[in-house]
């Protein structure tokens, strides 16, 4: 069972330093957010590296495209927040 989307979104999203290599390499295919945006199969994301500790962008990002999506509440998983893995 598949799932599908016929609006594709484009989000901008903000990662920290010691994720943005991970999920840039295909380490963390994942991400964990909370799900105020309606993330949905074939979005795409603009992962922006930002620094919490200086509240800064450093220029880098890269694409990704949302594929499979968990919504909670399920598996231990809050309401309201979601895992979707990104190609």
């Amino acid at each position: 069972m598949g799932q599908s989307n016929t609006g594709q979104v484009d989000h901008e999203l903000k990662i920290w330093p010691e994720y943005y290599d991970a999920v840039w390499s295909g380490a963390k295919p994942w991400e964990i957010r909370k799900n105020d945006r309606d993330f949905k199969w074939g979005d795409t994301v603009r992962f922006k590296h930002f620094d919490p500790k200086t509240k800064e962008y450093n220029g880098s990002n890269f694409v990704r495209t949302i594929g499979f999506i968990l919504h909670g509440p399920a598996f231990g998983l809050e309401d309201g927040f979601c895992i979707f893995t990104v190609q």
